[in-house]
């Protein structure tokens, strides 16, 4: 299933379009992080925010000016060619989010960060600890 533009040249932004872009980026981010998309920050350089799902979605890009770019296109004939999904097509994203299957909770968890692992294992030892204590406190 294709979405947006398909390969060619990227189309230009109206200039009321460019003024919004920063709010459309940060709805976009949100939005798909809601449906399981993670910042991928340790890889290299990109123009934009490299987005990753834990299930089986595609591996996306979201630049500056809020358009979506799909960076693996397996699901297009020729790898040479990228699905883009403009700032002006809040219909096409709205599909393209209602596309995507939600990632289920073993996916989650073997999609959380070392900190946040450590984060969850350190908050786990307290609230143990805490009972622990509490239960053999002498009375």
């Amino acid at each position: 299933m294709s979405y947006g533009n398909v390969s060619g040249p990227v189309k230009p932004i109206p200039q009321n379009l460019m003024l919004r872009s920063g709010e459309i980026v940060v709805e976009r981010l949100h939005r798909l992080a809601a449906m399981g998309y993670r910042p991928s920050l340790h890889k290299q350089m990109t123009i934009g925010i490299r987005l990753e799902h834990p299930g089986k979605a595609p591996r996306i890009e979201l630049w500056g000016d809020g358009q979506v770019v799909n960076l693996y296109p397996t699901q297009i004939a020729s790898d040479d060619e990228r699905i883009i999904i403009g700032p002006d097509e809040p219909e096409e994203f709205d599909r393209f989010l209602r596309d995507i299957p939600p990632p289920t909770p073993l996916q989650k968890l073997l999609s959380l960060s070392l900190r946040e692992a450590g984060y969850f294992a350190m908050v786990y030892a307290i609230v143990i600890g805490t009972i622990t204590l509490l239960l053999r406190w002498p009375q």
